[in-house]
């Protein structure tokens, strides 16, 4: 029987992950609040985008790469990731924004694929249960913010998927 990309399951499996990195970013402004008790959801937004490599991809995604200035060591960084942001930045008009947008849809459409991945060897129960402590996983966090880790997860997975279901074409493309 031929499966359907989209059915119920894969359904409930993105609201799962939507509702897991709306949680994770509310308990992460809990916590911001509590150490910053005058902090608003603009200095929440400010305190993000300087964590970790974050401004290095706003950087790359708004200017581009350089060769010459005190930026050049970004050249580093794959383009990608900020590719994406600068695209839904037209839409959206903030490149942080943008950011949030590609990593958390990459987090659920290859979360969706892992979901698939599993059911290609087990039954719903068990990729359900993976899905779950995938999610719950401590570390899972980072899909929610604007580093590349949910991108990267979603490219491996599709590039396995398509690989279990000889599609070369579509396997290859992923894995490039």
């Amino acid at each position: 029987m031929k499966q359907k990309f989209w059915d119920r399951q894969l359904v409930r499996v993105a609201l799962a992950v939507l509702l897991s990195r709306a949680a994770v970013l509310l308990i992460g402004y809990l916590f911001y609040l509590l150490r910053e008790p005058d902090g608003t959801l603009g200095l929440f937004k400010e305190w993000l985008m300087q964590a970790g490599d974050v401004p290095h991809y706003l950087r790359i995604a708004e200017n581009g790469y350089s060769v010459g200035d005190a930026y050049e060591n970004l050249v580093v960084f794959y383009p990608l990731f900020p590719f994406f942001i600068r695209l839904l930045q037209y839409v959206v008009g903030d490149y942080f924004i943008a950011g949030l947008l590609v990593s958390n849809l990459s987090a659920v459409i290859g979360t969706c694929y892992f979901y698939k991945l599993v059911r290609l060897d087990y039954p719903h129960s068990v990729a359900r249960d993976t899905v779950a402590f995938f999610l719950l996983y401590p570390f899972s966090f980072f899909m929610s913010f604007c580093y590349t880790e949910s991108l990267f997860l979603l490219l491996c997975l599709m590039c396995i998927y398509y690989a279990r279901q000889t599609k070369w074409l579509i396997c290859g493309i992923a894995g490039l």
